[in-house]
């Protein structure tokens, strides 16, 4: 997910017993099997994923994916206007 955010794509996989990010453990037990993730940039840089899951697939749609770009866009716009995430150094 983080090299997919540092190339500024938003990722979604419609169902994850069919298609499943690389190196994901399909081992693991989960509650969804779809998910978007978009990333949250602010200054250039990648400071966080914005994610989104479901239970099942067609939960969430490419439609979804657009809304999550833009959501993450807002995040990214409110860190560099507010400096960065409480806690950080800059405070």
């Amino acid at each position: 997910m983080w090299a997919a955010a540092e190339a500024d794509i938003v990722t979604f996989y419609e169902d994850l017993l069919r298609d499943a990010p690389p190196n994901m453990d399909r081992s693991r037990a989960r509650k969804y099997r779809t998910f978007i993730t978009a990333p949250i940039k602010s200054n250039g840089s990648v400071q966080g994923l914005l994610t989104i899951n479901a239970e099942n697939p067609g939960d969430l749609t490419s439609d979804d994916a657009g809304i999550m770009r833009v959501v993450a866009t807002l995040c990214g716009v409110a860190l560099t206007l507010t400096g960065g995430w409480p806690g950080d150094a800059a405070d």
